[in-house]
C-alpha cells in the first residue's frame, strides 16, 4: 500500500493525472535531500570507467547495498518511460526498473515476488536478513508531459499497481514526473528536463544521469536486448542481475517467428529506407524529444534482422538464438578490472615480481601507471562449463 508523509494513501483511484496527485500531496515535488542533492547538471558515466549497471527498457535489477562489484544502477532513454526506485528498509538493497507499460495482472504478481526477495537478502557474511520491516522508498522518476498523456498514464498505472501489493508498505518520497519534469522549448513542444537516472547503491543516493554514447561493448548484449523489448512487448519485466552471486544474467531471449517470414524481410526493407523523421514518427512515442542515438540504433537493430534473414533464409529464428545463445543457456557475466591481452611487472619496484594478468579489450598505453589501467572495467562472460 502506498503512504506519503506516513499517511496512507486515500481513494487512489480518483486520481486522474500527476497534476492532480501533486494538488493533493505537494510535498512529492521537493526534491528530498537525504537522497537527492541537485538536479542541475547531468553526470555522464562511462561503462568503461565505473563500477556500473546498465539496466535497459523493461529490465530491472536488484542490488544488495554492500555490493563488492556495483557501486551504480544506471537507466536513460527515458521520454515517455519512467524509472521506479525501490529500496528495502529492511535490507537496503535497491530494485531499479526502467517502466514502459504495466499489465495489471502479470506485474502485480512479478513485483510482489521482487519485494519477497527484497525483503529476504543473504549477505557476503553469509547472514540471512529476514523481514522485521516491511516497508520501502519508492521513488518514481522520468515521464513528461507528453501530448498523449503516456507518461502521466504509465506513473498512475505503476503507482496504482504498488497499491494493491500486500503486506509491504511503499513510502513515496519523490515524484519527479509530468509537468515537474517537463520544459517547453519556444511554446511548440514539451520535452524532458531529465532523461536518465543514476542511483548509488550503497546510500540510494539519486543523480540526473546518461549513459556515454555511442556505447562501448562494456554494455553486454545490447543489441539482443534492445531487439527483445522492441519486438517482444508483451513479456514480463526482465531481471538482469544475480544479486547473490554478483552476476549480470542475460536469460535465453526469444524473437518471435513471424520476425523471420518473407514478409518480414520485406517489412525490413522498406524501414531501412526510411528517413530519420519516418522513423522517428513509426517507431517513437515522443519523435520530437528523442536523443540523437534513437534513429541509429532503430536503424541497427533492423539491420541485424534483414542480415541474418538474408544470410540464413525464413523460418530461422532458432539459429539467431543460437547465435547469441550458442549453449542455450543464460550468458553471464562478471564486472572486472584493469583487463588488457599484455602481462606487466611493476617497472618502479625490482623486488617485486608480481606479474599483472590482463586479457585482451583495451588498446594504447596500459601501462601499470596509466589511468587506462586504473579506471578501466570490462563484464568479462562466466562460462556454464568453467
Amino acid at each position: 500500500m502506498l503512504l506519503v508523509d506516513f499517511n496512507f494513501i486515500e481513494n487512489f483511484n480518483e486520481i486522474k493525472t500527476t497534476d492532480q496527485l501533486y494538488e493533493r500531496y505537494p510535498n512529492l515535488s521537493i526534491l528530498p535531500s537525504s537522497f537527492v542533492s541537485s538536479l542541475q547538471n547531468v553526470e555522464i558515466y562511462n561503462a568503461r570507467k565505473s563500477r556500473l549497471l546498465y539496466v535497459m527498457q523493461h529490465e530491472y535489477a536488484i542490488v544488495n547495498a554492500e555490493s563488492a562489484n556495483i557501486d551504480t544502477i544506471l537507466t536513460d532513454d527515458m521520454t515517455t518511460c519512467v524509472a521506479g526506485v525501490l529500496r528495502s528498509h529492511q535490507t537496503s538493497a535497491i530494485c531499479l526498473c526502467h517502466f514502459d507499460h504495466i499489465k495489471q495482472d502479470v506485474d502485480l504478481k512479478k513485483f510482489q515476488k521482487i519485494c519477497h526477495q527484497m525483503s529476504i537478502v543473504k549477505t557476503r557474511l553469509n547472514d540471512d536478513h529476514h523481514n522485521q520491516d516491511n516497508g520501502f522508498d519508492l521513488f518514481i522518476i522520468g515521464g513528461y508531459k507528453d501530448e498523449q498523456n503516456i507518461s502521466d498514464r504509465l506513473v498512475l498505472n505503476v503507482l496504482n499497481m504498488f497499491n494493491q501489493i500486500n503486506p509491504y508498505l511503499f513510502h513515496i518520497r519523490w515524484i519527479y514526473c509530468g509537468a515537474t519534469n517537463t520544459s517547453w522549448q519556444s511554446s511548440r513542444y514539451a520535452k524532458p528536463k531529465l532523461y536518465g537516472v543514476a542511483i548509488n547503491v550503497n546510500d540510494c543516493q539519486i543523480q540526473n544521469a546518461l549513459l556515454a554514447r555511442p556505447l562501448p561493448i562494456d554494455v553486454p548484449m545490447y543489441d539482443i536486448r534492445s531487439l527483445y523489448i522492441s519486438l517482444n512487448g508483451s513479456s514480463e519485466y526482465m531481471s538482469i542481475y544475480d544479486s547473490q552471486d554478483e552476476l549480470l544474467q542475460i536469460p535465453v531471449l526469444h524473437i518471435k517467428r513471424c520476425y523471420f517470414s518473407h514478409a518480414a524481410k520485406l517489412y525490413f526493407e522498406k524501414i531501412l529506407k526510411f528517413s530519420d523523421q519516418e522513423i522517428l514518427n513509426n517507431f517513437s512515442t515522443s519523435p520530437m524529444v528523442e536523443p540523437e542515438h534513437f534513429v541509429p540504433e532503430k536503424r541497427q537493430l533492423f539491420q541485424i534482422l534483414y542480415d541474418h534473414i538474408r544470410n540464413f533464409g525464413y523460418d530461422s529464428s532458432d539459429q539467431f538464438v543460437k547465435r547469441y545463445f550458442p549453449q542455450l543457456q543464460p550468458r553471464m557475466f562478471r564486472l572486472e578490472s584493469n583487463v588488457n591481452e599484455k602481462e606487466y611487472n611493476n617497472p618502479n619496484d625490482e623486488n617485486d615480481t608480481t606479474t599483472i594478468h590482463l586479457k585482451s579489450r583495451y588498446h594504447g598505453d596500459l601501462s601499470p601507471s596509466s589511468s587506462a589501467i586504473k579506471n578501466q572495467y570490462i563484464w568479462r562472460e562466466i562460462f556454464h562449463d568453467n
